[in-house]
């Protein structure tokens, strides 16, 4: 249990804890932190635990939550500090306080609680547990910060960075570590801008690789590479179709709905429009996919 009385311990027997999940802290906060400590005093202690004692010193203690606060009094030259000492000993729980404390402050970035998520699940924690000690509502924070942890080194220095926001990142994370540095290079080019546009691509190799993997029944051969289109009467087809969209379009657009005088009228329009426009979106992912695809394969 932790005494709740207050100490003023001296800052330089206070280490960090080696479990800390956030590794970052940016210069700017910890300077404006010193200057608000400084106007208005220390408000909140920060908590400690005594460490073994070490050879030729005496009592030293590690920091549960507040290290900001310590590192904020050693801007300022301060010699002691407000702490109370949490002299709970129970070792495995220590980093699950740190990580708790961070996260309920909204410290840590995504790679930082992906890294202290899977540093819990190595010390013997199911998802199911970290989520029930983070108190969280769904698996689904802790299974997305766990699948950037899959993530080639490259995509993992982005999130850290912030240059790749996490939906994206967890998208990558879908394919293996070569396909991951080629939708990569593609983010870094600027022609996948979007999670939707990263969505499409990872789509489009995982189906690629589903069709290498299950072949054609009736050709033992390997599927012919894909070549750039050229100018032909297919291509000519093509425009043709595109016609056809937009005049389609066009009659659909003519369409008087008031003038369906009975609701059964109406009603039936209503049908045939949701119909079209399931097609519509099936025919809209298709064709975001080929020209996914069609990205990849020019920057291979």
């Amino acid at each position: 249990m932790s005494d709740q009385k207050v100490r003023q311990i001296a800052v330089s027997q206070i280490e960090r804890n080696p479990e800390q999940p956030r590794t970052d802290f940016p210069e700017s906060y910890i300077e404006e932190l010193a200057t608000s400590i400084k106007r208005h005093g220390l408000l909140q202690p920060i908590i400690v635990r005594p460490m073994p004692h070490k050879i030729g010193e005496a009592g030293r203690y590690m920091i549960v939550g507040g290290e900001c606060r310590w590192l904020a009094h050693q801007k300022l030259g301060w010699e002691h500090i407000k702490s109370i000492v949490d002299t709970t000993t129970d070792e495995q729980n220590l980093p699950l306080r740190a990580i708790i404390e961070n996260v309920q402050r909204r410290n840590l970035s995504p790679m930082e609680e992906a890294h202290a998520f899977g540093k819990l699940m190595q010390n013997g924690m199911t998802v199911a547990d970290v989520v029930r000690e983070m108190g969280f509502k769904s698996r689904n924070r802790v299974q997305d910060r766990l699948n950037l942890l899959t993530l080639i080194l490259d995509a993992q220095a982005m999130v850290a960075e912030g240059t790749l926001c996490p939906s994206m990142a967890c998208e990558l994370g879908r394919l293996e570590a070569k396909d991951q540095a080629k939708i990569l290079k593609l983010i870094k080019a600027g022609k996948l801008r979007t999670a939707e546009e990263v969505r499409d691509a990872v789509a489009a190799i995982l189906e690629e690789h589903r069709l290498d993997e299950e072949g054609d029944p009736d050709d033992s051969q390997t599927r012919p590479e894909r070549v750039k289109p050229e100018a032909t009467p297919e291509a000519d087809e093509d425009d043709s179709q595109l016609a056809k969209i937009q005049a389609a379009n066009a009659e659909l657009s003519s369409i008087d709905i008031e003038a369906l005088c009975d609701e059964e009228g109406a009603q039936q329009v209503a049908d045939a429009l949701s119909v079209i426009r399931n097609t519509v979106a099936r025919l809209e992912r298709a064709a975001k996919r080929q020209i996914a695809r069609q990205a990849i394969d020019d920057a291979a």
